[in-house]
């Protein structure tokens, strides 16, 4: 990787990683929304799972108390798991290219519904979805973690509605992540996605990952409850605005 790209990189990594570690999700899914632009998303994918693996690895470990284990168990890792391997198939079976126009559709689509949702709530929380529902949402979730690392705006769908307290949504879902991340990583190694450079690349984000979780620790404690669907939504947008432009 040349050393401009990197340092573009870096920029991206500690910005997005900022976002996570304030809302426990976005950092994957803006990092390949803005390092596409210089670099093939099959090479960076497998280049921002390890790294979104420490982020998770360390919410998860400060925050465990507030993970709510009961919702992750019985609904969102089953059937965001199911999802992740048929991904995964479709990652390794499918161009470049083709994958880069399929996730800007997904990241733009989504984001501009979850706009509208939004403004027609008046701010308020929708109800919890129906369990037919929330288990495609989640499905769907798994197959965009297995193709880009990144399920987390589908995923986010279902557990806004789930779960309302902004400390136990960051830590579930940081939960979630940490495990698909850990499969994900290992089946990019075993079928030659990442090598030894990848890991490389890797460990030279580690330095902004960890600016990022400092920031985001900060944001978080001064957002009202309140206000915390507003910026996940918020959150949602910027990351298909990046794509738009």
């Amino acid at each position: 990787m040349e050393p401009t790209h990197l340092a573009l990189l870096a920029v991206i990594v500690l910005t997005a990683n900022t976002v996570e570690a304030m809302a426990g999700f976005g950092a994957t899914v803006i990092a390949v929304t803005l390092g596409s632009q210089f670099m093939p998303i099959e090479q960076l994918v497998p280049m921002l799972v390890p790294v979104n693996l420490f982020l998770s690895a360390w919410i998860v470990a400060r925050h465990r108390g507030h993970i709510d284990r009961r919702e992750l168990g019985r609904y969102i890792l089953p059937f965001a798991g199911l999802g992740l391997p048929v991904g995964f198939a479709v990652f390794a079976l499918t161009p470049g290219r083709i994958l880069e126009v399929l996730f800007g559709v997904f990241v733009v689509c989504f984001a501009l519904r979850e706009i509208a949702l939004y403004l027609k709530s008046n701010g308020k929380t929708p109800a919890r979805l129906p369990t037919w529902q929330g288990a495609l949402w989640l499905f769907g979730g798994g197959i965009a973690q297995g193709l880009y690392a990144s399920g987390g705006p589908m995923v986010v769908y279902y557990a806004s509605r789930a779960i309302a307290d902004k400390s136990a949504f960051r830590a579930t879902l940081s939960t979630l992540w940490l495990i698909l991340g850990t499969v994900l990583a290992v089946a990019h190694y075993l079928t030659g996605k990442a090598d030894l450079g990848t890991y490389k690349a890797s460990a030279w984000l580690l330095l902004p990952l960890v600016g990022g979780i400092v920031l985001g620790e900060l944001l978080h404690d001064r957002i009202p409850q309140e206000k915390f669907r507003f910026v996940v939504m918020i959150l949602l947008s910027i990351a298909g605005a990046g794509l738009l432009v």
